[in-house]
């Protein structure tokens, strides 16, 4: 018998309202970031949640979907595929369970309808997919939030099983489809599992955070060109260190910036590259913004960001 069969015995119907270790882990999987993540120039990486709160663009963009349908109200109907005979309901279990979607408990609040598509929509704009888990006691009292960084989907005899990893060394746990709702971006081919919007800007995404990178290292380093100084004749060490702590001290730092250096003794300073602008930093940014815009759907102007100029009227 399989490692995953093994887990699937006695999973059915297994996961009930109330305090377990399963149920606490997927609550606290909100606090932990998980599942993909994009490398970073310079042998760094970056999840995909670490690049929501780090780039601005990608949380404007997904911030912006997020509170628009997270404003949206949450309906029931019966007969809802036969327009003349559909009904709103107004009272019964589904209605009450909308109202509020989940309890508080561990480190989540009581979820609104609001916090329910938000969660929904950050979830799927991170990881293209959101997994929520029906916690039952008879009925389905609570559809827990999770984050789906920490789910796969596993094909086994016909049947799609989705797997909770819960990380530091703790056991998955496996549930059938019916134990879960999952929401997800249409995938192509018949993959369960659909790919994070984030894949597609990777480059993008790389490159903005190198642009980030590179102007705080200019700030860092007082604005100067990288360059060199020469002398008319040969130095000893100590006045070479001497001369590098006055330079590290009169033009180091953000507060040195734009200071201009002077030299005596016939010194002087040779420039090796240009600046922010001259290299095309600020350009390439104004292109990771579009792109990043481009790829969640969004205009550059729906997340605040135009390069037209504003226009006056008399």
């Amino acid at each position: 018998m399989t490692a995953l069969a093994t887990m699937v015995r006695g999973a059915r119907n297994a996961f009930r309202s109330g305090t377990n270790i399963t149920e606490t882990n997927i609550r606290r999987s909100l606090q932990f970031s998980g599942g993909g993540s994009i490398p970073l120039i310079g042998g760094e990486s970056a999840t995909y949640e670490q690049l929501y709160k780090q780039q601005p663009w990608v949380r404007a963009a997904v911030d912006r979907t997020a509170y628009m349908i997270g404003r949206l109200p949450m309906k029931v109907y019966s007969n809802p595929d036969e327009p003349d005979a559909r009904e709103r309901l107004r009272d019964g279990l589904l209605v009450e369970l909308l109202k509020r979607p989940w309890s508080g408990g561990g480190s989540l609040t009581t979820g609104t309808q609001t916090d329910f598509l938000q969660a929904i929509i950050k979830n799927i704009s991170w990881h293209g997919n959101m997994v929520f888990v029906k916690s039952r006691n008879g009925a389905i009292e609570e559809l827990i939030p999770s984050n789906a960084g920490h789910w796969s989907v596993k094909e086994r005899e016909g049947l799609s099983l989705y797997v909770f990893a819960p990380g530091r060394g703790k056991p998955s746990v496996v549930f059938y489809p019916e134990e879960v709702v999952h929401f997800k971006f249409w995938a192509p081919g018949t993959a369960t599992w659909a790919p994070s919007p984030m894949e597609s800007i990777r480059s993008t995404l790389m490159l903005e955070d190198a642009a980030q990178r590179a102007m705080i290292s200019s700030f860092e380093n007082g604005m100067r060109q990288s360059g060199f100084f020469t002398a008319p004749k040969e130095m000893s060490e100590a006045q070479f260190q001497r001369l590098r702590a006055q330079m590290a001290e009169s033009g180091g730092g953000p507060d040195n910036a734009f200071k201009r250096l002077l030299f005596d003794n016939g010194i002087t300073w040779q420039k090796m590259s240009n600046d922010a602008q001259e290299s095309e930093i600020i350009n390439i940014r104004k292109m990771n913004r579009e792109e990043v815009a481009a790829a969640f759907g969004k205009s550059p102007p729906m997340i605040a960001f135009s390069t037209a100029r504003p226009s006056t009227t008399s």
